[in-house]
């Protein structure tokens, strides 16, 4: 059984029957990837022994959502990075306990994906752990629908082409490089500058939403 099935069968579920299937969900889970080693791998261990004890049908799915994303890295890249986060004592929470925290703040839409794809871009160095940190904590803060918009709005040059919702440039995802000052058709001279991602916003939007 794929973690899509499982998605699924969970979505069919009401919400009386979760507080007794999440515990019998969460070992099915485990025992589908028996195959792929996901069992020997701490970050997965942590996410699954802390899944048990959560009823709701909505964390689930949002873990089930973010496992889907991170399918294609291997256990040895993923112990890799645990490795690493663990040996350079910069940080008091493990890899598992961070994904679990927030993955339990964002929705569902698309967050839970876009954690997953960043994940990946940690795991293939694309990005820092601390970029995937960071990127984080903005996406807990954006609205889904902002995110889709400004994804829709950027163009290949990192450019924004509409007018930026306050929410997007608050949290630091786009920012304006002045280029100087051009004179307009009734001779006033008129800053001319251009919208772009940043670092933040493109891990997000061109990683994450990609």
């Amino acid at each position: 059984m794929s973690i899509k099935d499982l998605r699924e069968l969970i979505g069919n579920n009401n919400k009386n029957d979760m507080k007794d299937l999440s515990v019998e969900f969460t070992e099915i889970l485990l025992d589908s990837f028996v195959d792929n080693g996901i069992k020997e791998i701490p970050l997965l261990k942590t996410i699954f022994a802390t899944a048990s004890t959560i009823t709701s049908a909505i964390f689930l799915k949002k873990l089930l959502l973010f496992l889907e994303n991170i399918e294609e890295t291997s256990v040895e890249q993923r112990q890799k990075l645990i490795n690493k986060v663990k040996s350079s004592g910069k940080y008091r929470s493990s890899v598992g306990e961070t994904l679990l925290e927030y993955l339990n703040k964002v929705e569902s839409d698309y967050k839970p994906e876009i954690i997953g794809k960043m994940f990946v871009a940690v795991i293939n160095s694309k990005i820092t752990y601390d970029e995937f940190l960071k990127s984080i904590h903005v996406l807990c803060n954006v609205y889904s629908g902002d995110l889709l918009e400004l994804k829709d709005n950027t163009n290949e040059n990192n450019e924004v082409l509409y007018s930026i919702p306050s929410e997007i440039f608050m949290n630091g995802l786009t920012d304006t490089d002045y280029l100087g000052q051009l004179c307009n058709s009734s001779g006033e001279k008129i800053d001319d500058s251009i919208k772009k991602l940043t670092r933040i916003g493109y891990i997000i939007i061109k990683i994450g939403l990609a």
